[in-house]
């Protein structure tokens, strides 16, 4: 990010894998590894190099920097690989799609949302709000490292990693010293200052090599979606950084609002600790909820009921609003700016929550009556959707939450970032309230349908 003030886009991009390519060079010549491939194997090679080398690259700095979308709305985009990977696993690898992956991977990017929206006050969170056109571009950027990883998930289970680090980096080179020097110039280089020459070095080595080569690693050891995860705690460490920077940190001038971002950081490492946990999905023949004794129908039919009634309800609310927001502002003429508007529960990440919460709840109980679901199964999901609601519930004013909503961008870039005060005043909304009973109502009754179902087995 630095670096690319100073340093043409295609020339960095172009010297920090050729960096990372010489870099590997003496290890590959110390291992020797297996170098025989088949066609089809370069030409899989050829697509790991177009699509996480070149595409990736270029899509993320063509735009970035110039136009300036803000930095929120980068990460959030970068960060829906996951999703990509989770999408495009079970074509490409025929990797199993399982419920609680599934939950595991959108917790987590409601996580990232609910950081994201509230590092900073007002919020520069609102993607494709006016930056549509870069904002694709790296959207694309994300999609490119979803194909790059699950292409290399299947190279991976024929060659080693530090192979194929190295030849992907290797071919991925050429086109963008292509680029650089019909674009930029041979002369690009000899520009770039001592200092500049370090972050280049930086980048290519442990930005670049090693990162790959670890990436590499991780995919051979688990599925792609479960390493695809990893990604979406990143908001969560940055979080620490961001908090020591004196313009927006955890107090200052322009501090993140500190609830949501820790309930934020919460479901980002729950979900994906859920998307890791195999204990969660373990396939092999188990005893299941279906044996219960029939006296328990009732409680089964209730409990797909209040699951449907929390989706229904949800999807009411959704549409209706949670808060009034009052905004008095300073232009940059110093006269005072003075705005209303109402937050409705989609502009909102626990708008999302709560059908995100009734459409997973009404899944699994489904599950359980076909018998999908056994008592280890059942009880986490139990408990994942008590963290949920214990989140919305801690995450602000209202009954069932009030998370800080972004202040819409038409008065975002009328004021600045300077403001007087903002206040807002909560609304009730009444489906919101009765589908957050529903989902209570449901924990209760799957957590005492486990339990009973354990002491039952165990008898």
């Amino acid at each position: 990010m630095l670096g690319l003030n100073r340093i043409p886009y295609a020339t960095l991009t172009a010297l920090r894998v050729l960096i990372a390519a010489i870099f590997l060079l003496p290890f590959i010549i110390r291992y020797f590894p297996n170098l025989k491939f088949k066609i089809r194997d370069w030409f899989e090679l050829s697509l790991l190099a177009l699509f996480g080398i070149v595409l990736a690259q270029l899509f993320q700095v063509i735009f970035r920097y110039s136009y300036a979308p803000p930095a929120t709305n980068i990460l959030f985009l970068l960060n829906l690989a996951p999703v990509f990977i989770l999408a495009l696993a079970p074509f490409v690898l025929s990797e199993k799609v399982h419920f609680l992956k599934v939950i595991g991977i959108g917790a987590a990017v409601l996580g990232m949302v609910s950081i994201l929206a509230n590092w900073e006050r007002p919020s520069t969170f609102s993607p494709f709000s006016r930056y549509m056109k870069e904002e694709v571009f790296i959207l694309l950027a994300a999609f490119c490292w979803a194909m790059f990883t699950v292409y290399a998930r299947r190279m991976l289970r024929r060659h080693d990693p530090l192979t194929i680090t190295f030849l992907t980096l290797g071919l991925g080179c050429v086109p963008l010293l292509i680029l650089a020097l019909t674009r930029d110039g041979i002369g690009a280089a000899f520009k770039i200052l001592p200092m500049d020459w370090v972050i280049v070095v930086l980048l290519g080595v442990i930005c670049t090599a090693v990162s790959y080569l670890l990436w590499y690693q991780a995919l051979k050891e688990v599925e792609a979606a479960e390493a695809g995860a990893a990604i979406l705690v990143t908001p969560v460490l940055l979080t620490s950084l961001i908090g020591l920077e004196k313009r927006v940190g955890f107090i200052g001038t322009n501090p993140m609002v500190i609830t949501p971002v820790i309930i934020g950081s919460l479901l980002a490492v729950s979900g994906v600790y859920v998307t890791w946990a195999k204990w969660m999905r373990n396939e092999q023949e188990a005893e299941t909820l279906t044996a219960i004794s029939s006296k328990f129908d009732l409680f089964k039919r209730l409990l797909v009921f209040f699951a449907a009634s929390g989706l229904f309800l949800g999807a009411i609310a959704f549409f209706l609003p949670v808060e009034v927001n009052n905004l008095q502002g300073i232009l940059l003429n110093d006269a005072i700016y003075e705005s209303q508007w109402q937050t409705k529960a989609y502009e909102t990440v626990g708008g999302y929550l709560i059908l995100f919460l009734g459409t997973s709840n009404l899944v699994a109980s489904l599950r359980y009556l076909r018998g999908k679901f056994r008592i280890l199964q059942l009880l986490g999901w139990s408990a994942l959707s008590g963290l949920f609601l214990v989140s919305a519930l801690l995450a602000g004013d209202t009954v069932f939450f009030s998370w800080v909503p972004w202040i819409p961008p038409e008065i975002q870039h009328a004021i600045g970032t300077e403001y007087v005060r903002i206040w807002q005043v909560s609304v009730t909304n009444i489906p919101m309230v009765l589908s957050t009973i529903s989902g209570a109502i449901y924990i209760l009754i799957s957590a005492g349908l486990a339990i009973v179902s354990k002491v039952k087995s165990e008898k």
